[in-house]
């Protein structure tokens, strides 16, 4: 057996232990070292190497109750948190995995929902956390295990490698991440197609939405690949091309970039895109001006194409809703605008970060958002 198989072997086994941080610098370390001209012959790097190896062992029933180390889950605590505190209505089981493609490798957690036992295939939510937050962390703030579990819904947890950004974040302010078959978004695209041929995943009805850095990362998905996302969800987040490094990603987040202003390198997104979008009024972190701008994007999208859009407000008591629906009444854009909310997830539950729990629940109109739409009904309008 080659030292190559050996290590993809010791990685399986570190990914089965929940140790995901260990398993990928095992995968590095052998992709680094392995001689080119072995590449015909061996076929565990040809399953790494295009994006095909994958571990669907369960990791815990339930995200654990207390924080973890980034990227290494106490399984058995988890298991022992799930047993001592039965949630009946969560049925699923989380999975660890890792993915790997030509553009690099991430750790992932997946929510397998009870229902996809069954022959019918589900639609899957690919949820990018904030900066400093990991999978378990994002689930338990956002509570969208349960949700899959209610609506059969697959839910897709990729995790930021440390190595990549010291706070995890995502790098929608790098040009090198920022555009099709490059950098994260491949990565992050990739493992949702991969994942479509290891479970039972409806291609029709994938959807992406994240937090932050996350939200920002989403958008870039939806730009990207639109044969891919159906439909994304924008929560704190930031336009395209609002910066093209640190310096002007700060400067984005303090509102100092114009989605109409061509000296930021801002542009609409090339197509239309369904798309949630939900923003605190008094976020110091991530102004608010950027949902607006998020907002504006998606419109030229739809206008560029010949799509006049019309738009409704409805003023509720915790937010203000905006409508845009196309020319046959189809809702394509909503956004909320949170009164008085900063830089934390609607509706999220406590045990997360970066979360408000008195707001309104955010995971699920983004998840009402997204099973209204699919990848079919968009070519057809």
């Amino acid at each position: 057996m080659s030292v190559f198989s050996n290590a993809m072997r010791e990685a399986l086994r570190l990914t089965r232990a929940g140790d995901l941080r260990d398993a990928t610098r095992v995968i590095r370390h052998a992709l680094q070292r392995r001689p080119a001209d072995t590449a015909a012959r061996d076929a565990a790097f040809d399953t790494v190497a295009e994006g095909r190896w994958i571990d669907s062992e369960p990791a815990s029933a339930l995200p654990p109750t207390t924080p973890q180390p980034p990227y290494r889950p106490d399984t058995a605590q988890a298991r022992a948190t799930a047993a001592t505190s039965p949630r009946p209505e969560l049925r699923g089981h989380f999975t660890a995995g890792v993915f790997s493609n030509a553009a690099g490798t991430r750790a992932y957690k997946l929510w397998v929902p009870s229902a996809a036992a069954q022959a019918e295939r589900l639609p899957l939510v690919v949820m990018l956390h904030g900066c400093t937050q990991d999978a378990d962390d994002f689930a338990r703030g956002t509570r969208m295990n349960e949700y899959g579990e209610r609506h059969a819904c697959f839910v897709l947890y990729p995790i930021q490698d440390g190595a990549a950004n010291a706070q995890r974040c995502w790098r929608w302010f790098d040009t090198a991440h920022q555009g099709r078959d490059s950098g994260e978004p491949s990565i992050l695209a990739g493992m949702a197609r991969h994942l479509v041929s290891e479970q039972r995943i409806d291609p029709d009805r994938i959807y992406v939405g994240g937090l932050s850095a996350g939200a920002a990362m989403a958008l870039v998905l939806g730009d990207s690949y639109p044969d891919v996302f159906a439909a994304v969800a924008v929560h704190s987040g930031l336009p395209l091309g609002a910066a093209r490094d640190v310096p002007s990603a700060f400067a984005a987040m303090a509102g100092r970039a114009s989605a109409h202003s061509a000296s930021a390198g801002i542009r609409p997104i090339s197509h239309p895109m369904p798309a949630l979008v939900i923003h605190g009024s008094a976020d110091q972190t991530v102004r608010s001006s950027n949902g607006d701008a998020v907002v504006q994007q998606l419109m030229q999208g739809y206008e560029n194409a010949g799509h006049a859009l019309q738009r409704q407000v409805v003023a509720e008591p915790a937010h203000t809703r905006s409508c845009f629906y196309s020319g046959d009444g189809r809702l394509v854009i909503e956004q909320w605008t949170v009164k008085n909310a900063g830089h934390a997830w609607s509706g999220g539950a406590a045990g997360g970060s970066y979360t408000a729990p008195a707001g309104p629940d955010a995971s699920a109109r983004m998840l009402a958002f997204f099973l209204g739409h699919s990848l079919s009904d968009r070519r057809a309008g």
